[in-house]
């Protein structure tokens, strides 16, 4: 279903990775609140996923939840959760994948029960930002690895994990009012 602005809607027992799946490059995907039980992989170049009315819960069991690999990604205003194992493989967002060069932002967005919120890293996104994200219940909030790229973490709570944010071989990092 599409709104008068061309932004493709996802609501009910429609399918999110269906949505990303049919939307063009550079697509806005507003998905309403509710649970859905999917995996995702965003593999367009510009596809912006924000939240619609109420705050979309997208829950995987053990695996990574959401896997971006496309360039000049964003995700705002979602509830990532897992499947509670805390196996090394359970991540909340994969973005290691994504073409040299590109962009990724993260806004609003709560992960629990992962082992990891956020993995980045070298070959991954260029350009990294997370901003006013919540992790809880998860082994680790954000890990960081690019000798070349930027990452910042801003403004965001990390609660009951071993370790906060993790940085290695991060040349380019922000990490301020955590």
């Amino acid at each position: 279903t599409y709104d008068g602005n061309g932004n493709v809607l996802v609501s009910g027992s429609d399918s999110i990775q269906q949505a990303i799946d049919n939307a063009e490059p550079g697509a806005t995907i507003a998905v309403d609140g509710g649970t859905y039980e999917e995996q995702l992989t965003i593999d367009k170049e510009g596809i912006s996923l924000v939240a619609g009315d109420g705050t979309p819960r997208v829950k995987y069991g053990d695996g990574v939840v959401v896997q971006i690999r496309a360039a000049n990604v964003s995700v705002s205003g979602f509830e990532i959760v897992g499947g509670a194992t805390f196996d090394r493989g359970n991540l909340g967002m994969d973005v290691r994948s994504t073409p040299g060069g590109a962009s990724v932002e993260v806004t609003d967005t709560t992960f629990e029960d992962l082992y990891l919120g956020i993995q980045t890293g070298s070959g991954g996104a260029h350009s990294f930002v997370v901003e006013n994200a919540t992790v809880n219940n998860s082994v680790a909030g954000f890990g960081h690895q690019s000798e070349t790229g930027s990452a910042v973490v801003q403004d965001s709570h990390i609660s009951v994990n071993t370790q906060g944010v993790g940085l290695y071989k991060a040349n380019n990092a922000l990490v301020e009012n955590n």
